[in-house]
């Protein structure tokens, strides 16, 4: 049996970022880590993500399976988060393209965030495929603890979600806590919800000398 073939959006942010003041976050680590790991079981990853340099290679083909893929929407260049919503159909029109042209055949979608499962959603229409969405953060449960006003998401977020909780395949929740606030805030039916929580990569997160470490952070003594 062939390996199976995945399209993962993350659409509002690039999992390659590192530039300063970019919207770099747990998201963008998340993905590309989750794909590295799927792409090393065999797995055909590429994720679609919005340009925001037109200096950025169409393809970045980051390892064995897996590529990253930034397409135009807009302005290429960084806009702020709650301007990109408009942009969404602008978006899946070329990735239907690239999907043409490379006459390539998904299995499956994997969303990322609301704004990609907007375009997750157009596509699994377009091309009858699943789709799962991971959400990372939940607009009605932002706005329970939103200290002001500007702090609150508004309704087109909320109702992106309640409609993304309804028309997927699968969501997965990265706690018990956040399968929890699906059910009961948004109705999401319990049998679609599945909670893969983060891990830790230990080659990078691990216990070290005490003394070792003060001299790398620069710890004076005492400290």
């Amino acid at each position: 049996m062939l390996p199976k073939r995945l399209a993962v959006i993350s659409y509002h942010t690039c999992p390659l970022s590192d530039e300063k003041d970019t919207e770099i976050g747990g998201l963008n680590v998340y993905v590309l880590e989750l794909s590295k790991r799927l792409a090393r079981k065999g797995f055909q990853i590429d994720i679609y993500t919005r340009l925001i340099d037109p200096e950025s290679p169409e393809i970045v083909d980051v390892e064995k399976n897996l590529r990253v893929i930034h397409l135009p929407a807009g302005s290429e260049k960084k806009l702020p988060k709650k301007e990109l919503l408009q942009y969404v159909p602008a978006f899946v029109e070329p990735v239907s393209a690239f999907i043409a042209s490379e006459k390539l055949v998904y299995d499956s979608i994997s969303a990322h965030y609301y704004m990609s499962g907007l375009v997750g959603l157009e596509l699994k229409r377009r091309y009858q495929l699943p789709m799962s969405i991971t959400f990372h953060t939940l607009a009605l449960m932002k706005n329970l603890v939103a200290r002001d006003e500007d702090e609150k998401e508004d309704l087109a977020r909320v109702q992106a979600e309640m409609l993304l909780v309804q028309e997927s395949d699968a969501i997965l929740a990265t706690s018990e806590a956040d399968a929890l606030y699906l059910q009961t805030l948004y109705g999401a039916n319990a049998k679609k919800v599945g909670v893969v929580t983060p891990g830790v990569d230990l080659t990078s997160f691990k216990p070290i000398d005490k003394e070792i470490s003060k001299k790398k952070i620069n710890a004076t003594e005492g400290k």
